[in-house]
This record gives C-alpha cells, sequence and structure tokens, in this order.
C-alpha cells in the first residue's frame, strides 16, 4: 500500500508537460555510446519529438532500444556517416514509433547492418534519403510504409545489397534517385510504384545489374537521365513509359547494351544527349519517336555502330552541338536526314568507315557556328548542301583535314561544291544561287552567256535593290547582301535580248 501511495504522490508532482507527449532537443544531440541510448528515456523523460538533429555513432553502439518512445526528429537524423559509423550496429529496432522525419535521413558505415527493420512506421523524410556503404546489408526490408522522399533519394557503394525489396510502396522523389556503386546489386523491381522523379534519375556503376525493369511506372524524369557503366544491362526495357526528359540523356560505357529499346516513348529532351563507349552497341532502335534535341546531340566510341537510321525523325538538335566521332564501324549519316538545324557546332571526326556526309543536307548552314571534318580516313564525299553553303558563307573556325580526296582540304570541298552546281546549271540552263539562305554574301552562278548581261535583285514588294552589269563569258558573281533587310528576294538574270531566268532567295540572320 506504501508503494502504491509513492506512485500516485510522484505522479502528482509532474507538470501536465511531462505526462504528455513532448517536443524536446531544439540544439539536437550527439550519441555516441551504447549508454547514452540506454538511459535515453531516463534523461529526457517524455521526450517524444526531437527538434532538432540527432547524429549517432560510436564504436559500441549495437542497439537503439532507449530511442523507442521517439516519433518524430524534425532536424536531420544520422545513423553514421561521419567518424567511422557504428560498427556494431546489427539492427534498427528500437526506432519502431518513428513516424517522421523532417530533414535529410542518413543511414551510413554501419558495417553489420543486414537491412531496415525497425523502420516500419516511417512514412515520410522531409529531405534527402541516403543508404550508403552499409557491406552487409542485402535488402531494404523494413521501409514498407515510406511513400515519400522530398528531396534526394541515394543508394551507394552498398557491398552485399542484392535488391531493394521493402521499399515497395515509395510513389514519389522530390529529387533524384541515385543507385551507384552497388557491386552486387541484381534488380531494382521494388521501385515499381515511383512515378515521378523530381529531378536527376541516374544508374550508374552497378556491375551485377540486369535490367531496368522496376522503373517501369516513371513517366516524367525533370532533368538528367543518365545510364552509366552498368556492365551486364542489354536494353532500356522499364524506361518504356518516360516521355519527356527535362534535362540531359546520357547512356555510356554499357559495354554489353545492344540496343536502346526501352526509350520509345521519348519524343523531346531538354538537353542533350550523349551516346558514348558503348562498345556493343549496334543501332539506336528505341529511338524512332525522337524529335526533338533542345541541346546537343554527342555519338561516339560506340564501335559496333554501323548506322544511326533510328533518328530519322530528329527535326531540331538545339543550341550546343553535333558531335559525331570515333565510331569505328559508322558507315553513314543518314539518319539525320530530316534535322534542319544544330544551334552549334558541327563536328565529324575519327569515322574510319563513313564514306560519305550524306544525311546532313537539310541542316541550315546557318545554325553552324564552327565547322571541322578531320580524321576520316573514307570519306570522300563532302559536297552535301549545308557544308557548301556554310563553306561559302562561314561564321566561325573551319577545318577539313586528314579525309579521303575529294573531302581532305576546304579546297577540295569548295571545288567539288561549286563543280557540282555549274553541271547542274549546265545541264538545266538555271540559276544557282548560294547560301540560300544567305547571311552577308550571295553567290549567283549561271550559265556562260555570250553577250553582256544583268544582275536584277528585288524584294518582295517589287522594289529594286540592286542591278549589276556583268560582262559575257563570266560564270558567277559575288554580291554583298548584308545591308539586306531580313527578307524574301528575288534574282534575276537578263540578256541584252531581254531574256531572263530568276531564282527566289531569303536572307536571315
Amino acid at each position: 500500500m506504501h508503494r502504491i501511495f509513492s506512485i500516485i504522490l510522484f505522479i502528482c508532482l509532474l507538470s501536465p508537460g511531462q505526462l504528455l507527449a513532448q517536443s524536446c532537443l531544439p540544439e539536437g544531440i550527439e550519441i555516441t555510446t551504447q549508454g547514452q541510448i540506454d538511459s535515453f528515456a531516463i534523461n529526457y523523460p517524455g521526450c517524444t519529438e526531437i527538434e532538432g538533429d540527432v547524429h549517432i555513432e560510436g564504436e559500441d553502439i549495437s542497439n537503439l532500444n532507449g530511442l523507442i518512445t521517439i516519433n518524430a526528429i524534425y532536424g536531420d537524423f544520422f545513423i553514421g556517416g561521419f567518424n567511422g559509423g557504428n560498427p556494431s550496429l546489427e539492427t534498427l529496432s528500437g526506432l519502431d514509433n518513428l513516424i517522421n522525419i523532417g530533414g535529410d535521413f542518413w543511414i551510413e558505415d554501419n558495417d553489420v547492418l543486414i537491412n531496415l527493420i525497425g523502420l516500419s512506421n516511417l512514412t515520410t523524410i522531409g529531405g534527402d534519403f541516403s543508404v550508403e556503404r552499409n557491406d552487409s546489408m542485402v535488402r531494404f526490408i523494413g521501409l514498407e510504409n515510406i511513400e515519400l522522399i522530398s528531396g534526394t533519394f541515394r543508394i551507394i557503394s552498398n557491398d552485399g545489397l542484392i535488391n531493394l525489396n521493402g521499399i515497395n510502396n515509395l510513389s514519389s522523389v522530390g529529387k533524384s534517385l541515385d543507385v551507384f556503386n552497388n557491386n552486387k546489386l541484381e534488380e531494382i523491381d521494388a521501385l515499381q510504384s515511383i512515378d515521378t522523379i523530381g529531378v536527376d534519375l541516374r544508374i550508374v556503376n552497378n556491375d551485377a545489374l540486369l535490367n531496368l525493369i522496376g522503373l517501369n511506372s516513371i513517366t516524367y524524369i525533370g532533368y538528367e537521365l543518365s545510364i552509366h557503366n552498368n556492365l551486364l544491362i542489354t536494353n532500356l526495357t522499364g524506361l518504356n513509359n518516360v516521355k519527356h526528359i527535362g534535362g540531359s540523356l546520357r547512356i555510356s560505357e554499357n559495354h554489353a547494351l545492344t540496343s536502346l529499346v526501352g526509350l520509345e516513348n521519348v519524343t523531346s529532351i531538354g538537353g542533350s544527349l550523349q551516346i558514348s563507349n558503348n562498345y556493343t552497341l549496334i543501332t539506336l532502335l528505341g529511338l524512332e519517336n525522337l524529335t526533338t534535341i533542345e541541346g546537343g546531340l554527342w555519338i561516339s566510341e560506340n564501335n559496333s555502330m554501323t548506322n544511326i537510321d533510328s533518328l530519322l525523325n530528329l527535326i531540331t538538335i538545339g543550341d550546343s552541338f553535333l558531335y559525331i566521332g570515333y565510331n569505328n564501324s559508322l558507315n553513314n549519316l543518314m539518319g539525320l536526314t530530316n534535322v534542319e538545324s544544330i544551334g552549334g557546332y558541327l563536328r565529324i571526326t575519327h569515322n574510319p568507315s563513313l564514306t560519305t556526309l550524306e544525311g546532313l543536307n537539310n541542316i541550315d548552314y546557318i545554325s553552324i557556328t564552327h565547322l571541322w571534318i578531320t580524321e576520316n580516313s573514307s570519306l570522300s564525299s563532302c559536297d552535301v548542301q549545308s557544308i557548301c553553303n556554310y563553306i561559302a558563307d562561314p561564321t566561325g573556325n573551319t577545318e577539313i583535314i586528314n579525309n579521303l580526296a575529294g573531302c581532305n582540304s576546304i579546297e577540295e570541298v569548295e571545288e567539288t561544291c561549286e563543280s557540282a552546281s555549274v553541271s547542274e546549271l549546265w545541264s538545266n540552263n538555271l540559276l544557282f544561287i548560294h547560301p540560300n539562305p544567305a547571311r552577308h554574301y550571295l553567290n549567283i552562278q549561271y550559265s556562260v552567256l555570250s553577250t553582256q548581261y544583268s544582275i536584277l535583285i528585288y524584294d518582295c514588294f517589287g522594289r529594286q535593290m540592286d542591278e549589276i552589269n556583268i560582262p559575257a563569258g563570266q560564270e558567277e558573281s559575288r554580291i554583298d547582301v548584308s545591308h539586306y533587310p531580313d527578307g524574301i528576294y528575288i534574282a534575276i538574270i537578263k540578256d541584252n535580248s531581254g531574256s531572263f531566268v530568276n531564282q527566289k532567295f531569303v536572307v536571315s540572320r
């Protein structure tokens, strides 16, 4: 009876706030010993919600049972990660009542931690979630109730991790999903509920990963998609529902990759497209519906690739570059036939099987800022319209060297371009104007006339802009149009008898 009375008296002396769940530790807490864990409830009675950061890291910490009262941490929560981790921590049991983490959650450098049992009531992480360098962890069992990670989700360098089972209900990652350097990770099927990646999706350096099945619900990637150095992936099946990539798409150093099947629904890329160092990639099958690349296009060091025909629907390469280099088996560029502009430099280099630049014909030369055609040992045909026009009216650096005869210097390409144009004129008796559109100068070629004649240029309102008298026998004239306003013009060649031919051209800057 006396004992019961003492307990009642103790309770009565407690304040109401001590009897209820309460927040505590606004300054946070650093726990470095098992003793601090075991005495937590005594040292902080009634504490269920920690306002500040929590950092747990110590050599003798083996369990977290003393934290069973905690249901929320409003700051960051670190289990390891700074000073050697928790080499003795085998389980996260003791965190069973934790529902919410307001900031970042880091589980790092816990050498004997096998799974995440103990986090079964955790539903929300307000910041980043990082699981790194936990060498004994095999699965993610224990995270069954988590649905939202507001920041970046990192799964990095967990040497024993085989799959991600346990994270199956995660549906949204606010920022990036990074799966890096997990040497035994075979599959990522447990990610199948995720439909949105706010920023980047990066699958990098996972030597045992067999496929990307598990990403099949993702429809939107806010910025970069990077599939890099995954040695066993043969295609990109699993990305089938992705329609738009807000930033760049990088596919590189996947040495078993034979096609890009899985990207069939991608129609636009907000940044650049890089396809490089995929040694067994034969074609770009999977990119048939791609129409727009807002950045540059980089295709390099794909030794088995013979063609890029799957890019036939591509129309626009945005504001950076078109680079095709070091593709040993690539023999044509016909997949670029419908590309109209590139918005940057054009570089074709070290493609030993390439024989012609057919496929680049329709690129508006005005969209080319610099031109390099170098070290293509079989390339002899460079006289396509875009190249001829650019050489006639260059705006930046131009280098054409160490290709086969006919395309071994700027002068050779110029001669071939002019020869083709004059031949067409003689056979058809037509006026030939290049470049068209023009920016600064206009070259006009025509059939040789035996009498003196005139070139007259009119704008689309009928106003005469120029009249140039040409002596008999001259085959070409160069006209300065730098002072012409942008617009449509008509060039007319008229001889003394009044006969004439005409052709439309455009001035555009």
